[in-house]
């Protein structure tokens, strides 16, 4: 298995020498042992008060069942543009996107530095449906490809755009699953934030009680399947809150208080330690070289670092190497 650095910093540089993968950077070896696929599930717009800080009351699938079996963090911020566009388009490239919503516009926004699902393709050179973006927010998360020269439509994940509503969303992953087995899902649900604008208490939180469900139900599906049961990761999160109670409540979202940028991370899978708590405080752009990480390819664009609190120790070892030009095959 190729090595790569983990521990590279916005400043990290990656060059291709032929084969050769060079990369500026010291300090963990990744080598992810068991992951063979990584499932991402973003709940869009989900508030922390009622989201994974409610317990049970609101997650009970997610806190009773799933956390347990994985790594929670409790103080994960996205620290950029707190709306739809900006913040699934941070994730996906482990980069800050400054992309308004553009629901109506004839021409979508894309980010700028290229998506989990343009790195995976282009480094192991599988085809589209290996790599799948899911977006149950059609009219505003519509293209999510980058405008990156040597990445793009050429490396485009396959996506699918659905604006149905949750369980639609839902039936999309399992028709793709059962049709292609992709390696590396990216699923975005969009009906909690639908109902949080309408400011509809129980549209909002039997929205979130339903995400949960259905989050339980990719586990499920994960754990039934053989090709996917024992070789994957599963990652939970959001892409922003919504105002806290001092800034206008649940209702809308998009600023900087501590109620739209505070967000749920949980993962879980054969390389991420079980029934674990981290308290520091990681942003979203940790995520891409995360996922790089676990399925092995690099993503030298991205400003964040590797999630190593949450690998289990078979997962990472020490570079003894003092900081210098590394190289692999």
């Amino acid at each position: 298995m190729r090595q790569f650095l983990t521990s590279a910093r916005p400043c990290c540089r990656e060059f291709r020498l032929g084969c050769t993968l060079v990369l500026l950077a010291a300090g963990l070896t990744c080598l992810a042992q068991e992951t063979q696929n990584v499932f991402i599930i973003n709940i869009d717009g989900l508030r922390s008060n009622e989201g994974f800080e409610s317990g049970h009351t609101n997650l009970p699938f997610i806190w009773d069942s799933l956390r347990p079996l994985g790594t929670l963090y409790t103080q994960f911020y996205n620290t950029g543009v707190t709306i739809t566009n900006s913040a699934q388009s941070t994730v996906v490239t482990g980069t800050c996107q400054l992309l308004y919503n553009n629901a109506g516009v004839i021409t979508p926004l894309r980010p700028h530095q290229p998506t989990i699902g343009e790195y995976y393709r282009k480094e192991t050179g599988l085809p589209s449906d290996k790599a799948v973006f899911i977006s149950g927010k059609s009219t505003i998360w519509r293209y999510p490809v980058s405008t990156m020269p040597g990445y793009g439509y050429a490396w485009a994940p396959s996506i699918v755009l659905n604006s149905c509503g949750d369980l639609a969303t839902w039936d999309s992953l399992r028709s793709v699953t059962a049709r292609s087995h992709p390696s590396l899902c990216y699923v975005l649900l969009g009906q909690v934030d639908e109902a949080g604008h309408t400011g509809d208490t129980s549209y909002y939180i039997g929205s979130i009680r339903q995400a949960d469900s259905l989050v339980f139900e990719v586990w499920k599906l994960i754990q039934s399947d053989s090709a996917y049961r024992d070789h994957t990761a599963l990652i939970v999160t959001s892409d922003h809150g919504r105002h806290d109670d001092r800034h206008g409540g649940w209702k809308d979202h998009g600023c900087t208080c501590h109620g739209c940028r505070h967000v749920l991370f949980l993962a879980l899978g054969p390389d991420i330690k079980a029934d674990r708590v981290v308290t520091s405080r990681r942003v979203q752009i940790d995520i891409a070289p995360t996922i790089g990480c676990l399925l092995d390819f690099g993503t030298p664009f991205a400003q964040g670092t590797v999630l190593t609190e949450m690998l289990r120790s078979h997962s990472l070892t020490p570079d003894p190497r003092p900081p210098a030009l590394t190289t692999t095959t």
